[in-house]
């Protein structure tokens, strides 16, 4: 059971709970309080199209929830708004050509190798 936090009331049983991505993609999940940050990852995963296998992470009131504590023990109470973060970058897969074209999706000789880039100002420039 969860410790008395700024007043709040312990949470114990099932609950609601709505998890959002940075995507804006969002999902009602309904969870017992006592159930741990992976197992909700997991339901999430299902329901928000990512692999259980993906670097994610779940925030609540600004803070990281950790994936061995429950719910309830990180105080999460239930219509609560959580939000989840993946953390590692997805690149976009070697350019395809269109259908019927013999034309790449990139410009010919874009982005070759790593030096090509250069990162100034929060800003990415193709160095030529």
């Amino acid at each position: 059971m969860a410790v008395k936090e700024q007043g709040k009331l312990p949470t114990q049983g099932p609950m609601k709970i709505i998890l959002k991505s940075l995507g804006g993609k969002g999902s009602k999940l309904h969870v017992d309080a006592e159930e741990t940050v992976s197992s909700v990852k997991l339901k999430a995963s299902k329901k928000l199209d990512f692999k259980p296998s993906e670097m994610v992470k779940i925030f609540y009131t600004g803070k990281e929830l950790e994936d061995h504590k429950s719910l309830a023990a990180q105080n999460v109470q239930p219509n609560s708004l959580l939000h989840l973060v993946r953390t590692k970058i997805h690149l976009w897969p070697r350019a395809q050509k269109l259908p019927g074209e013999n034309k790449s999706l990139r410009p010919p000789g874009a982005f070759k190798k790593k030096s090509d880039l250069s990162v100034k100002d929060g800003h990415v420039f193709l160095m030529e």
